[in-house]
């Protein structure tokens, strides 16, 4: 664990399209969030998917997120080349 920012992690608020991607230095701004109870749904590839659950207007407005590193499981492909002269 690095705990270094991660740019194009996707944020979305379950059962919206409300969301924001995060920046270069690991920050994303998220606006437009209905008063009420919600989760925050942090995705990205290689990371697993955090769901975290918050009440809006949040009091401090800002939720940091630590996304822990996992495999990524791929099917195998199959390359085939010919060679024309």
């Amino acid at each position: 664990a690095t705990a270094e920012p991660l740019f194009g992690v996707n944020a979305v608020i379950n059962g919206t399209t409300i969301g924001a991607s995060s920046d270069f230095d690991g920050q994303l701004t998220i606006t437009g969030i209905p008063d009420g109870a919600h989760v925050l749904r942090v995705l990205s590839m290689g990371y697993a998917e955090q769901q975290i659950p918050f009440v809006a207007p949040y009091a401090s407005g800002r939720i940091t997120v630590r996304l822990r590193a996992t495999s990524v499981e791929l099917e195998e492909a199959v390359v085939s080349v010919t060679r024309t002269n």
